[in-house]
C-alpha cells in the first residue's frame, strides 16, 4: 500500500547493511537484507526484467558490494547486485522473465520476494555472503590494481571503479548489464553478441574487466557519448576502415583554402619545412621574404594544424644582457744604479803652472772637453735630471790646475696599477656578443721611394655566446684574447713592433644573474742589464766606478667577471610552459 511505502521512506537512515543473502523457496526467490539502524527504502524501477531498490543514507560494506549470479536457480531471478551510489546503496535484481514481487520489512530488515519458484529442491539453498572475500565486490579508491597499472609502461590506462566478480557460465549479456550499472553508462548489444563466460576477476577497474571479457568472445566496443556499443571486433574494424575511407574521400573532395600566416620572430624560410610536414598531399607552402610570412594552401583542417604549429614555434627569442668587468692588475719594480766621473788637468800660463819647456809650454787633460763632460759616463736610467736621486762631487787643486768631477745617480721605482672597464651589451639567444677595446700604435717604414706611416691595432677582445635553457639557466661560450706590443720581437728591417697575445676559451653554465670569473692570465717579465768598460768594470770593488746596472720586474694579471641576465624574463617563462 502507498501508506506503507510512505512510512518506510520516512525512516531516518544513517546505518549500514549488516547482512545480505539470497534464498530460493519453492514459490519465491528471496533477497534478504538486514540493517544496523532503521533504514528507508524506495523502489525506483519495476520493469518487466529488472527491479531496482534504493536505500537512502545507507552505507554498504565492501564485503557486500557485489554481483551474484543466480541463474543456476530455477526461479525468476538470474542476477543480484548491490553497490554504493554516493551516500546511498542501490540493489539491482535482474529477472529471467516478468514476475510479480513484493517487499516485506520491518525497521531493521528488508525482504524482496519475487514470485516464480519450483517444487524441485534448489541446487544451492542459500547464497549468503557474510564473510566471503572472493565474491563480486566494488571497491572505491586506490588499491593493488591501480599500483600494478601505474607500473606498466605500455598499454591502455584504466581509470574506472574497481570491482571483483566471480561467474560460472554466465550469460554475457547479463555481465554487460552489470558493468553498465557500475560504470553509469548505457550499454547496447546486438543479436550477434551472445554466449556464456566464466569469469573470476579480483580488484580490477570495470573498464579493464570489460575489455578482458569482450576479448574472450571476440568482441569490441565503441563509445559514443555515454553509450557503449558492443559488437564483434571484426565488424567494428570494418566499420572503422569504411569510416576512414569516407573521411579521406571527403578531405580529397574538400575545397582548398589559401591563408597568409605572418611570422613575427622566427624566419619564415626556416619554418616552411616544418609546416610542410603537417600539410596534406594536396597542400603547399611558400614564403614571402619581404613580409616574412608563410603562404599556405590546403584544406581547412590542415590549415588550422599548420597555424597552431606556427604559433608554437614563432616565439620571442630570449635576450641576454652581458655585463663584464675587465680588471688588469699590474705591478712594476725597477732599480737603476749609475756613475759618472771625469776630471781636468791644465798646466798653462793661465793657471800659473806652465811647463819649463818651449814645447809643450801648456798641457790640458779632461774627461771630454772640460768639466761636466765625464770620462766614465754610465748614469742611471733617470739621469741627472730624472726622477731618481744623484750625488755630485768636485775636487780641485789650488789655482784650478787639477779638478775632478764625480756624480753618483740612482733611481728606484715601484708601481701597482688597476685598470677597470665595465662594458655591457645585449644579445639574442645563441648569438655572439663582442666586447672589444684597444689602441692603435703608429710606426714608420722607409723605402727608397717614400716613407710611410702605418698603424698596428692592439685589442682586448671578449666574445660571449649565450644560450638560455628551459630552467632559465644560461650556457655561455666565452672567447677572450688580449694583444700587447712586444718589446722583445721587433722586425729588423722596419722596426715594426710585434704582438704578444694572451687568450682563453671556455664554456660555462650559470644561473640567471650569477657571475663567473676567468682569471690566471698572467704575464711576468724580468730584465737585468749591466753596462760598463771592458776589463775595468770587472775589477773587484773599484769596478763599480766603470759600470751601471738596471733591474726591472713587470707582472700583469688579467681577470674577467661576466654576469649574464635574461632581459625578457616573462616571455622566456611563458615559452618554457608552452613546451
Amino acid at each position: 500500500p502507498a501508506e506503507d511505502a510512505a512510512r518506510w521512506a520516512r525512516l531516518p537512515g544513517g546505518g549500514e547493511v549488516v547482512d545480505l543473502g539470497f534464498q530460493q523457496d519453492p514459490e519465491w526467490s528471496r533477497i534478504e537484507l538486514a540493517f544496523s539502524k532503521p533504514t528507508p527504502h524506495r523502489v525506483v524501477e519495476a520493469g518487466p526484467d529488472r527491479i531496482v531498490v534504493d536505500l537512502p543514507s545507507t552505507a554498504l560494506p565492501k564485503r557486500f558490494t557485489r554481483a551474484l549470479d543466480t541463474s543456476a536457480f530455477p526461479g525468476a531471478v538470474k542476477l543480484v547486485a548491490a553497490y554504493p551510489r554516493g551516500r546511498d546503496t542501490r540493489l539491482v535484481v535482474d529477472l529471467r522473465k516478468p514476475a510479480p514481487f513484493r517487499i516485506e520489512r520491518d525497521e531493521a530488515h528488508l525482504n524482496l520476494l519475487v514470485a516464480g519458484g519450483s517444487a524441485e529442491p534448489p541446487a544451492v539453498g542459500v547464497a549468503a555472503v557474510k564473510a566471503e572475500k572472493d565474491r563480486v565486490v566494488l571497491v572505491e579508491g586506490e588499491g593493488p590494481a591501480a599500483e600494478a597499472q601505474a607500473g606498466e609502461a605500455e598499454g591502455p590506462v584504466y581509470t574506472g571503479r574497481r570491482l571483483s566478480m566471480d561467474f560460472v557460465d554466465a550469460d554475457i549479456r547479463n555481465v554487460l548489464r552489470l558493468i553498465g550499472e557500475v560504470s553509469g553508462l548505457n550499454v547496447v548489444a546486438g543479436d550477434d553478441v551472445q554466449g556464456k563466460v566464466t569469469v573470476r576477476l579480483v580488484d580490477v577497474p570495470w573498464d579493464q574487466a570489460l575489455d578482458v571479457i569482450l576479448k574472450t568472445r571476440g568482441l569490441d566496443k565503441v563509445r559514443e557519448g555515454n553509450v557503449l556499443r558492443i559488437a564483434p571486433a571484426e565488424r567494428l574494424a570494418q566499420e572503422k576502415a569504411r569510416k576512414l575511407e569516407q573521411e579521406k574521400a571527403e578531405k580529397e573532395q574538400a575545397p582548398l583554402v589559401t591563408d597568409i600566416v605572418p611570422v613575427n620572430y622566427a624566419s619564415a624560410q626556416e619554418l616552411s619545412d616544418k609546416v610542410k610536414a603537417v600539410l596534406s598531399d594536396r597542400g603547399a607552402v611558400s614564403v614571402d621574404e619581404r613580409t616574412n610570412a608563410l603562404i599556405l594552401k590546403d584544406v581547412a583542417e590542415r590549415l588550422e594544424q599548420a597555424r597552431a604549429l606556427v604559433r608554437r614555434l614563432d616565439t620571442q627569442t630570449p635576450q641576454v644582457l652581458i655585463e663584464a668587468r675587465i680588471v688588469e692588475v699590474s705591478s712594476t719594480f725597477a732599480k737603476d744604479l749609475g756613475i759618472q766621473w771625469g776630471g781636468r788637468f791644465e798646466a798653462s800660463t793661465r793657471t800659473g803652472a806652465a811647463t819649463d819647456w818651449a814645447f809643450p809650454h801648456s798641457i790640458g787633460v779632461s774627461g771630454d772637453t772640460g768639466v761636466g763632460n765625464f770620462a766614465v759616463n754610465f748614469p742611471s736610467a733617470g739621469g741627472a735630471a730624472g726622477p731618481g736621486g744623484a750625488l755630485a762631487l768636485t775636487l780641485g787643486h789650488v789655482n784650478d790646475v787639477l779638478s775632478l768631477d764625480l756624480r753618483l745617480s740612482a733611481i728606484e721605482t715601484a708601481g701597482k696599477g688597476r685598470v677597470i672597464s665595465s662594458p655591457r651589451v645585449t644579445t639574442l639567444d645563441n648569438k655572439t656578443a663582442e666586447i672589444s677595446q684597444g689602441v692603435e700604435i703608429p710606426f714608420t717604414t722607409a723605402t727608397e721611394e717614400k716613407i710611410e706611416t702605418q698603424a698596428i691595432e692592439y685589442k682586448l677582445r671578449l666574445n660571449v655566446t649565450p644560450h638560455v635553457t628551459a630552467d632559465r639557466s644560461i650556457i655561455m661560450k666565452i672567447d677572450l684574447s688580449k694583444e700587447d706590443p712586444s718589446t722583445t720581437f721587433v722586425a729588423v728591417d722596419s722596426q715594426t713592433p710585434g704582438k704578444e697575445t694572451r687568450a682563453a676559451t671556455t664554456e660555462v653554465l650559470v644561473k640567471d644573474g650569477e657571475t663567473t670569473v676567468i682569471g690566471g692570465i698572467i704575464t711576468n717579465r724580468q730584465s737585468n742589464t749591466q753596462s760598463g768598460i771592458p776589463w775595468l768594470s770587472k775589477l773587484p770593488f773599484v769596478g763599480w766606478l766603470f759600470k751601471s746596472k738596471n733591474n726591472r720586474v713587470d707582472k700583469t694579471e688579467l681577470i674577467i667577471f661576466i654576469t649574464p641576465k635574461i632581459v625578457n624574463q616573462p616571455v622566456v617563462e611563458a615559452a618554457a610552459r608552452s613546451l
